[in-house]
């Protein structure tokens, strides 16, 4: 386990006697931070680091409290920042670099993109999603139904209450011909939902998640799963998609012939 360690500036004067130290180290878990100081255990900060190559985080820090970081690696020279409701407290650089406006700009910039990230929706989505997903699971126990009912039949309930109260996902829409998507919000997971047409009929039910920086992506789902990237997205959104059959629910990849 390797780990740095960087002592961090006080960025107001009634703090110029509280010191921060920040100690990163990589485990076999991935990327860890860690803050260290005099200043008391209840206090918490908003974390943001970015590297000289663009990548970044963002996460909550109180002392002594491990936190896992998505950041590739903390070789490249980067900076920090410490906030409390959004003002700066303490600023760090690898490179000794001094604190300025346009870095705490570009901070508030990438809060703000989290945090539409955390929008709800109206009404409680969870049970509608709840049952897209059973019926997909249990697609292979339900063939005789199918026989009568097809799964989009049987999901159309669920996904006509989702597209009247959930928010429209236009990138996906643009990305993918003749379809509609909303964005979902189940246990604080965002969860794309979509209905893929052809010749005006439903073909594809699709479930899926947004990858915020495919930089730090990584394949959690198996081969029936499709990854999607907008290149045009400053942020290099992602899109990690299940395509479901709507006549019988089993998984496809219909990327090639949609």
């Amino acid at each position: 386990m390797s780990a740095k360690y960087m002592l961090l500036q006080s960025l107001l004067k009634e703090q110029s006697q509280t010191t921060a130290v920040l100690k990163f180290f990589v485990t076999t878990q991935g990327n860890m931070v860690c803050l260290k100081g005099n200043m008391p255990n209840a206090e918490t900060f908003t974390f943001f680091i970015m590297d000289a190559e663009g990548n970044w985080d963002l996460c909550t820090l109180s002392s002594n409290k491990v936190q896992e970081s998505t950041m590739p690696t903390w070789n490249t020279p980067f900076q920090v920042l410490l906030c409390q409701q959004e003002s700066p407290c303490f600023y760090g650089s690898s490179k000794q670099e001094g604190y300025n406006k346009a870095f705490y700009q570009t901070f508030l910039e990438k809060l703000e993109v989290v945090e539409s990230e955390g929008l709800f929706t109206e009404g409680n989505t969870e049970e509608l999603i709840d049952e897209i997903i059973e019926a997909y699971d249990e697609v292979d126990q339900k063939q005789k139904k199918y026989a009568t009912q097809t799964f989009f039949q049987e999901v159309l309930p669920s996904l006509t209450t989702l597209f009247q109260t959930c928010p429209r996902d236009e990138l996906l829409e643009d990305m993918v011909l003749h379809s509609k998507w909303v964005r979902a919000y189940q246990k604080n997971d965002c969860l794309l939902v979509g209905i893929i047409y052809k010749d005006n009929q439903p073909k594809y039910v699709s479930l899926g998640k947004p990858v915020m920086d495919v930089r730090h992506y990584q394949k959690e789902f198996n081969q029936s799963y499709v990854f999607v990237l907008n290149k045009k997205q400053p942020l290099y959104f992602g899109y990690e998609l299940l395509f479901l059959d709507a006549m019988s629910g089993k998984p496809v990849c219909p990327l090639k012939s949609a």
